[in-house]
């Protein structure tokens, strides 16, 4: 007689947990799908977001079927996971056509033995949900980006001297912020006249933009325009693929402080 291998049984702990009635409807919220497997690659949970995104009727169960026999990607996606103990991230196939972004974990229980593999998934295909993930993702790294601009930079109550000299200068930098006009800070070399132009960058409506600071007497005078202003590729000799940005541009939405200006 011809040896039969045998899938390994579930793990009952597993079993129990997608199971639970409360956990099955945390999972059912999410706005991914959500697929749980055991060491065979038998599915044991299988999200109503899952249904939706792969089109599936509700009728015909998933769970209990074998991942390669719903999903294209099934052997390269979670069976791999199960073999390598690692996460991978490939897309879901599924065998309508329909795609999603797919990232699976090994699922490891307390005294570190593999039971099983957990799925998620947006759709590539039929759902705007992941532009909207994308939408947001961008907004965030915007702000971050914004929020690491604004380290070190120094505000009026930052700003050190109480005297009436000092005080008048904060009342005047405060007024010039809500302004949109360009502001001329004029004084001798150390006086501090880029923290007050950050001051008044920090109190302005446009506090959260990018401060841009150049020093004019270190730009040698033939590149002072594509600094500026920036180039398209093959201006001149050395310029760099794809063109450049100018300093202008790169300010936008903030403040650009041209230091030592006179020196132009």
């Amino acid at each position: 007689m011809p040896d039969i291998e045998k899938a390994p049984p579930a793990d009952e702990a597993l079993l129990r947990l997608v199971g639970n009635p409360l956990f099955r409807r945390l999972l059912d919220s999410l706005s991914s799908s959500i697929i749980i497997t055991d060491l065979s690659g038998c599915v044991l949970y299988f999200s109503q977001k899952a249904y939706e995104m792969y089109m599936l009727d509700p009728a015909d169960r998933a769970e209990g079927r074998k991942i390669d026999e719903l999903f294209l990607s099934g052997r390269d996606g979670t069976l791999e996971v199960l073999e390598s103990r690692k996460r991978n991230q490939i897309n879901s196939v599924f065998f309508n056509g329909v795609e999603g972004v797919a990232r699976r974990y090994p699922i490891v229980d307390n005294a570190g033995r593999l039971i099983g593999c957990l799925s998620e998934a947006l759709t590539t295909t039929s759902d705007s949900r992941l532009d909207e993930l994308l939408n947001s993702f961008m907004q965030l790294k915007a702000r971050a980006a914004s929020a690491k601009n604004r380290e070190g930079l120094h505000s009026f109550e930052s700003l050190i001297g109480s005297s009436r000299c000092m005080t008048d200068l904060k009342v005047m930098g405060m007024r010039f912020a809500k302004s949109r006009e360009p502001v001329l800070l004029m004084g001798e070399s150390g006086t501090g006249k880029e923290l007050m132009a950050q001051a008044i960058h920090m109190d302005s409506a446009r506090g959260t933009g990018p401060f841009i600071s150049i020093n004019c007497a270190a730009l040698p005078s033939d590149l002072v325009e594509s600094e500026l202003f920036g180039y398209v590729e093959g201006s001149f000799t050395g310029s760099l693929k794809g063109g450049r940005k100018g300093l202008f541009e790169s300010a936008e939405g903030g403040t650009i402080f041209l230091d030592e200006i006179g020196e132009l």
